[in-house]
């Protein structure tokens, strides 16, 4: 199974309190709350959207169904934004 990551020329940067991915590239940068972010540093550790899953449901009270949308529609958005490369 292919691994699924943050693009080389995308950085996850702390501003003040806050999240944002930087995408080197184009310069655009994007707000992430703190489930968004806690997803993007799972996926760059593992690289496995369902390991991603697994570890979040331990993390938050979250159900598993609204999770498991929640996680296809994020990572919809940043494969969408050209901020995901798949290895």
């Amino acid at each position: 199974m292919p691994s699924i990551r943050t693009h080389a020329a995308v950085v996850l940067q702390e501003v003040g309190d806050e999240a944002v991915l930087l995408d080197l590239n184009s310069g655009t940068y994007y707000e992430l709350n703190p489930m968004a972010r806690r997803i993007i540093e799972l996926l760059n550790e593992s690289g496995d959207p369902v390991q991603v899953a697994a570890a979040l449901e331990q993390e938050y009270a979250v159900q598993p169904d609204e999770l498991s949308a929640d996680l296809r529609t994020l990572l919809e958005q940043l494969e969408s934004n050209g901020l995901l490369q798949t290895t």
